[in-house]
């Protein structure tokens, strides 16, 4: 989120909570994701260094899909309001501060908070409901991530949602229908190009240009090259040779 650099691995094909675990091992810092269950451990154990984020985008959406349903739509647009808030003010814009963003995100979450938590308490509290109701589905899924959610408002940078990496996975949807790998290390070799690749366009680079020139510095360093030099290769880093 910080330096653009996007990386995509694949593992035989896997999603399970122990890929995920075994590539993020010694990451320490903040992590936005959904509440899929492969990032169940985020904040315990080996994982203790990685504070987990929620996305609000995610539990908003699981309301507005109650089309029918007044509740659902109310509790939906006050998470919509969190947004309208957020965008009242932009960091660099009219002299605007971290240090005033970050008093300004206190500000109007506490309040906006403790009406939405209302709102699904009520719900939670209704006699009768049957198990499979989807309002109280959404609320539940809610509920399940709601001590995490001011975590969001206590820095500046935050995000509300993780939507920029849901629109980065987007590529990978549209190009494997269209790509045959043929084989586990295709994968392999496919994952980590799609990783350069989209990385250059969020950098603004010339995937043509970038990878004709690293191929070429690569090819002509010795094999004991210390991978630090190798990080400056990369596409937030990277500078064209001077020919």
């Amino acid at each position: 989120m910080t330096t653009g650099l996007v990386y995509f691995f694949y593992d035989d094909g896997s999603r399970s909570a122990e890929v995920f675990e075994q590539h993020i091992k010694g990451f320490k810092g903040a992590f936005q994701c959904d509440y899929y269950s492969g990032y169940r451990n985020i904040g315990i154990g080996e994982m203790a260094g990685i504070r987990r984020l929620p996305c609000i985008q995610h539990i908003k959406r699981k309301f507005l899909d109650i089309k029918d349903n007044p509740q659902a739509q109310e509790i939906a647009k006050l998470f919509g309001l969190l947004y309208h808030f957020e965008h009242k003010h932009k960091i660099g814009k009219d002299q605007w501060t971290e240090e005033d963003h970050l008093k300004w995100r206190q500000r109007y979450s506490g309040v906006m908070l403790e009406k939405i938590h209302m709102r699904l308490m009520a719900v939670k509290g209704r006699t009768g409901v049957p198990p499979d109701d989807p309002l109280l589905a959404a609320t539940e899924h809610a509920l399940r991530q709601w001590h995490e959610i001011p975590r969001i408002f206590e820095s500046p940078t935050y995000r509300l949602d993780n939507n920029e990496v849901e629109r980065v996975n987007r590529y990978i949807s549209l190009t494997r229908r269209r790509l045959t790998i043929g084989s586990h290390t295709g994968a392999e070799a496919a994952a980590l190009y799609h990783s350069l690749a989209i990385t250059c366009n969020r950098c603004g680079v010339n995937v043509y240009d970038y990878f004709c020139d690293i191929i070429d510095r690569c090819a002509a360093w010795p094999p004991n090259t210390p991978i630090e030099k190798y990080r400056d290769l990369l596409p937030d880093r990277w500078k064209p040779s001077q020919k």
